[in-house]
């Protein structure tokens, strides 16, 4: 009679296979928020995934199933890539928010104008500050980046409509979050020859803004010169400055 002792069955939680993908994307964002794509998308694998987060192999492989032309892994990769291009629109929810509570700290007493200047100092030093430490800021202008110097032959036209479609939604939430609600408090309307153009074009102009100058921090000297622009006694961010000319060349301010 065999003494072999008697196989244990498996603690691991029973997990339906949309619980399993959610795991493995989780696993796979925090890898990119670790590493960025400084090293392609290497961090990022199914096998690191299953091990670390306790997953049969088998139900990880079978939460990506091969399509034609790509296998699990790269499946897996190119959905932790589109759920991190979603992530970007958290990170303008928290600069909504940031606005919000400027306008209930605004002085008593001041003119629109005034006003609005303040909200714009104190919220793009915010914005430019969540930035600078948002790995998915980073990545996602890697990823633009990398759409862009793409050829016509090799062009990815599947990464190109998730950056795109994330875009607009982005310029979207920044109108109604963010730019009506300055409009509202000091009065200013768009600038006849742009009409309704003008709000779009505000969005876009202070996204770019916000996306180069963060860039820019990265390299060394730089720092200084984008968050320490002295005008008349006020420490200003040079991206508070450029949106507060979009908004001035869009819109009826003064």
């Amino acid at each position: 009679m065999s003494n072999a002792p008697k196989r244990q069955p498996s603690k691991r939680p029973r997990r339906s296979a949309q619980e399993t993908r959610e795991v493995l994307i989780e696993h796979g964002l925090a890898a990119l928020r670790d590493h960025g794509l400084s090293i392609g998308l290497d961090a990022v694998t199914l096998e690191r995934a299953h091990v670390e987060s306790d997953l049969p192999r088998s139900s990880a492989y079978a939460a990506w199933p091969s399509t034609v032309g790509r296998t699990p892994q790269q499946e897996y990769q190119r959905e932790v890539l589109r759920r991190a291009i979603r992530e970007r629109l958290s990170d303008v929810q928290s600069t909504a928010s940031t606005g919000e509570a400027v306008l209930d700290a605004l002085v008593p007493g001041a003119t629109p104008v005034e006003n609005l200047r303040a909200v714009v100092r104190v919220a793009c030093e915010a914005n430019f500050a969540i930035g600078v430490e948002s790995q998915v800021w980073r990545l996602v202008m890697a990823l633009q980046a990398l759409v862009g110097s793409q050829t016509e032959s090799n062009h990815d036209a599947e990464l190109a409509e998730w950056l795109s479609a994330t875009e607009v939604e982005l310029r979207a939430t920044s109108i109604e979050s963010i730019y009506r609600p300055l409009s509202e408090l000091a009065g200013f309307e768009p600038r006849p020859e742009y009409g309704e153009r003008a709000w779009d074009l505000v969005a876009i102009g202070a996204g770019a803004l916000a996306e180069g100058l963060v860039a820019r921090n990265r390299l060394s000297g730089a720092s200084k010169h984008l968050t320490e622009v002295d005008r008349n006694g006020e420490s200003w961010t040079l991206l508070g400055l450029g949106v507060e000319a979009l908004l001035r060349q869009f819109f009826t301010i003064d």
